[in-house]
This record gives C-alpha cells, sequence and structure tokens, in this order.
C-alpha cells in the first residue's frame, strides 16, 4: 500500500476520535507515493486549533498503535501560527511547503507561492552563509590529521547538499532527488565537477591527508560560495 493511502486510512480513523479536533493532515517528505515497505522519507503535520496537554497525548496514545508506517513523531501547529511564519519562514516548514500532500481536512498551504521571494531569498542566504561558516570550520578542524579529516570530509559534504537543497529552493523548488539536485548544480557550477564532481564517498579513506584538505577547501570556494554569491547578488 501506497504511503499517502495508508496515512490518509489511519487519520480518517484519529480524527473521529472524541475530542479530537483535527482542522488538517498534512505528509511531507520525498517518498510519499513510495510503497510503505520501500520508504523512509515521510513526516506528518497536524494542524489543531489549540495545542494542549490532553489533545498531545491523544494524538501520541493514537499513532503509537500504527504499525503500518511511522508516524510517531509528529508536528503538531495550531491554525493560528501558520499565517505567522510566512515573512520568517523556519527551515523545517520551508521543507514541508516544497514536496507534501493534505490527506485530512481543510487545504491550508499554498507551496512556495506563500512565501514572498524576498523573504525567501533572505532566509536561503542566512543559511547558505551560516554553511559557509560551518564549513570553514570543518575544514580548519581536519587539517593535520588524516582520520579527522575524512571525518570532516564527510560532514563538509553534508553541509554541501544541505546547501544545495536550499539554494534550489530558490531556484529550482520541483527537484526532489539527490542526483537531480546533484547533476543541476555541476551544470550550474562545472568548476565544482571538475574539482569533486567525482568524489566517492566510500573511498574518501583511500586519499591522503594532503588532498582531502584541497578537497575541502573546494567543496567550500567552488560549491558553497558560488551558491552564497549568487542569491547575495540577487537582493536589493
Amino acid at each position: 500500500m501506497k504511503v499517502i493511502d495508508s496515512a490518509t486510512e489511519i487519520f480518517q480513523e484519529i480524527a473521529g476520535i472524541n475530542g479530537m479536533d483535527i482542522n488538517s493532515v498534512v505528509l511531507y517528505g520525498n517518498d510519499l507515493y513510495l510503497d510503505t515497505e520501500e520508504a523512509d522519507d515521510y513526516k506528518v503535520l497536524i494542524v489543531v486549533e489549540h495545542i494542549d496537554l490532553e489533545i498531545t497525548r491523544k494524538l501520541k496514545k493514537a499513532l503509537k498503535k500504527q504499525k503500518s508506517l511511522n508516524l510517531s513523531n509528529p508536528l503538531i501547529l495550531e491554525l493560528g501560527e501558520i499565517e505567522g511564519m510566512m515573512d520568517s519562514v523556519p527551515q523545517l516548514f520551508l521543507n514541508i511547503l516544497v514536496h507534501y500532500q493534505t490527506i485530512y481536512g481543510k487545504t491550508l498551504f499554498k507551496g512556495l507561492s506563500a512565501i514572498s521571494q524576498e523573504h525567501l531569498r533572505a532566509h536561503t542566504e542566512r543559511v547558505l552563509r551560516d554553511s559557509l561558516f560551518q564549513g570553514r570550520i570543518e575544514l580548519i578542524t581536519g587539517m593535520g590529521d588524516k582520520d579527522e579529516m575524512v571525518l570532516r570530509l564527510e560532514k563538509l559534504l553534508d553541509i554541501l547538499y544541505c546547501s544545495i537543497r536550499m539554494f534550489h529552493l530558490i531556484k529550482k523548488p520541483w527537484l526532489t532527488m539527490e542526483n537531480e539536485h546533484m547533476e543541476s548544480f555541476y551544470n550550474e557550477f562545472p568548476v565544482a565537477k571538475q574539482r569533486f564532481g567525482d568524489l566517492n564517498r566510500e573511498k574518501i579513506s583511500d586519499i591522503d591527508l594532503y588532498a582531502l584538505e584541497e578537497i575541502g577547501y573546494s567543496i567550500i570556494l567552488q560549491g558553497i560560495r558560488p551558491m552564497l554569491d549568487n542569491v547575495d547578488n540577487m537582493g536589493p
């Protein structure tokens, strides 16, 4: 059974529980339309009129009984909180808006179009700037020690991919799969592909320390920095 179909059945049942005042249920993530046994990237947002301890306990108890899907850690929002986030959008809420489906109740979102382009651009710039700074910390922390540099390079690759996903929110929000994100990134920034495009995570430990440091520096200089400059140039 598909994730989205199974989740719809589950929440139709949960919404019928006495005192469960649910306005809307939204499923989000990349695996919404996969079969349940194949999917792992999906989460649930539950919107209620008012959050209190009683309804939180009821939701936890009801979700804990479900075996077909892992929905034990939902995000719960009050209806009034959604409008207040449109000018200062948390990253988690952005992730929801990129790939979601309302499976119960009212349709409350209009995707990324609900956020002004300038608010989205400013948020993207903040995230990329944080990535740039964190990347520099990871690089200098790993320098001079092969084992440590291997660990830091793996973290740098994670930072890079998160940065690419964030960059594409404003450039190509329709992309979902990791290979699509990476292919689009390398097409736009060919120097990055030349410097580290063929890097294999499984073989990082086979690379000597000096080369690892060069790759780490390239991820920052030819990867994260050009995306930040691109978004910065979109600003006022």
